[in-house]
């Protein structure tokens, strides 16, 4: 098993991460920083209550060594070999990866202190961490979502089979990096097609969502999928490959990812400040 240290840096620098956009707005949320920590450890730390508990030891043990422990910091993946046994690099990964999240959260959270949290002039900076971080996040939400679909349906281990790989496992790690890239995608469309660049307005979102799942769908998976199956694998499939399934998990995501995304651009957006105010009202005048 990985070190608790591991876990609980881990978890901390995950919630530092995800609350950055609202640090952007809120300043409640910067003056939290040190609970926000806290709270992000032990979260990654919930699995081994176990250790711990006087009672239910034995169900705690089990959600220990399920995959639901994942939903903790990605509890279970960290003490699955080969990560488990390479303590050392475990740590050395963690520290860095804190390092990274504190230097992150504090520094968008001081530009933004410094320009009223979050108003028409806050920096590129800012601008292009509250982006990224919107579309992990909005891209974790839907890979999530359409990935909770292929595990009840048992169809992960498919999506480890493109590219030579077994198991659930693996499936959900694909998925998730290939959820970002498209998430990514869905992000610069949304960004080109939005005349004030703040991509808030979820129907422009859902819309550019859909649109790209059925571009993707008939270039991807009608098209793209049996040619790559046949080269590297040897593995035939009807061409196109109209699997109906595909398309609606995609349609899934897209929906999700755009309404999210959009959600999280407005929540985290900057408001408007006292000057340009009163520039409306007296330009209206």
């Amino acid at each position: 098993m990985a070190p608790a240290i591991v876990h609980f840096l881990v978890g901390a620098s995950l919630l530092l991460l995800l609350a950055t956009p609202l640090a952007l707005r809120f300043e409640t949320v910067r003056r939290y920083q040190l609970w926000l920590i806290l709270s992000g450890g032990l979260w990654g730390l919930v699995p081994d209550v176990h250790h711990v508990a006087p009672v239910s030891q034995r169900r705690l043990e089990s959600l220990h060594a399920s995959s639901w422990a994942d939903l903790f910091a990605f509890h279970n993946t960290l003490d699955q070999p080969p990560l488990a046994d390479m303590s050392l690099e475990l740590i050395f990964g963690a520290i860095l990866l804190f390092l990274v999240a504190i230097t992150v959260f504090t520094a968008v959270g001081n530009r933004s202190a410094g320009n009223g949290h979050g108003t028409a002039s806050e920096s590129p900076l800012a601008q292009f961490v509250t982006a990224v971080v919107c579309v992990a996040l909005a891209a974790l939400i839907a890979g999530v979502v359409l990935g909770a679909g292929l595990h009840a349906t048992n169809r992960l281990e498919s999506v480890a089979a493109l590219y030579g790989r077994e198991g659930a496992r693996a499936g959900a790690v694909l998925l998730l990096a290939w959820s970002v890239v498209t998430g990514a995608g869905i992000a610069a469309i949304i960004a080109v097609t939005d005349e004030t660049m703040r991509a808030t307005d979820p129907v422009a979102g859902i819309s550019v969502g859909l649109l790209v799942a059925v571009v993707g769908w008939l270039f991807g998976i009608a098209v793209a999928l049996p040619l790559w199956m046949q080269r590297f694998f040897a593995v035939s499939r009807p061409f196109p490959y109209l699997h109906w399934q595909s398309l609606i998990g995609l349609l899934v995501f897209g929906f999700v990812f755009g309404l999210c995304y959009s959600l999280l651009r407005r929540l985290v957006g900057p408001l408007p400040t006292e000057n340009s105010d009163v520039q409306a009202s007296s330009s209206t005048q």
